[in-house]
């Protein structure tokens, strides 16, 4: 995993999540996610058009991230791996009710964010090899970290964890083929970036799912397949 602070849009592949510290972007990179596949946008406002124009003339392409960051939405396609039927739900107010009804229909929601007054949701209805059989989401004032580990134990894991406006929104998933004896997630909570506990969970075969910033903590998420 490669971190850069740079400009938003300058990255060579593997585009895995962008996070604004210091005026700054932290654009954090895998060489395993997706590289060489992907198209990356970054613009004031939220980029349905975009979107909508690249589903039209690369169907394969599916979003993979959705990021509000130093005043811009950053909006990442990749080329999946799944045969996935995809829809995004932007609102100004919290969409609760076209959430639930997407749920209903069987999708799921892969990555969420909030920006100049709009909420933003990526939601994929997945093929049956890779089924999110169940997903939980809140949002909350305090750090949520009993519910993670509440969660955890009924074999969930964090999908979605962001510091969005003065809250942090939580979004966690239970898979039908992942269990505690293949799959692993660990949490950092730090007042600085944990660049060497980072390395070492590297060298330990974890990869980053997510990096945030909130209330003076970063946040880092990694996850290993066993």
């Amino acid at each position: 995993m490669k971190l850069n602070w740079s400009a938003a849009g300058s990255y060579g592949g593997g585009y895995n999540g962008i996070v604004s510290y210091n005026n700054k972007n932290l654009i954090y990179l895998s060489a395993i996610n997706h590289k060489g596949n992907q198209v990356l946008q970054s613009n004031r406002q939220f980029p349905g058009k975009f979107i909508d124009d690249s589903w039209k003339s690369h169907k394969a392409h599916m979003i993979t991230k959705i990021d509000f960051q130093a005043n811009e939405w950053h909006v990442c396609l990749s080329n999946p791996k799944h045969g996935w039927s995809q829809r995004y739900i932007t609102d100004p107010a919290f969409p609760l009710s076209r959430i639930e009804r997407a749920w209903d229909e069987g999708y799921r929601i892969i990555d969420a964010d909030r920006g100049n007054g709009l909420w933003a949701f990526a939601m994929n209805r997945p093929d049956e090899s890779y089924t999110i059989v169940d997903q939980y989401m809140q949002v909350f004032y305090a750090f949520p970290e009993q519910k993670i580990k509440e969660l955890w134990q009924m074999n969930f894991v964090v999908s979605t964890l962001k510091f969005v406006g003065d809250k942090w929104l939580l979004v966690m998933s239970r898979y039908k083929n992942r269990t505690e004896k293949n799959f692993e997630q660990r949490i950092m909570v730090e007042n600085s970036l944990p660049l060497d506990s980072i390395a070492a969970y590297e060298r330990n075969d974890f990869i980053i799912h997510s990096i945030t910033y909130g209330r003076g903590q970063w946040v880092v998420i990694l996850n290993r397949e066993l």
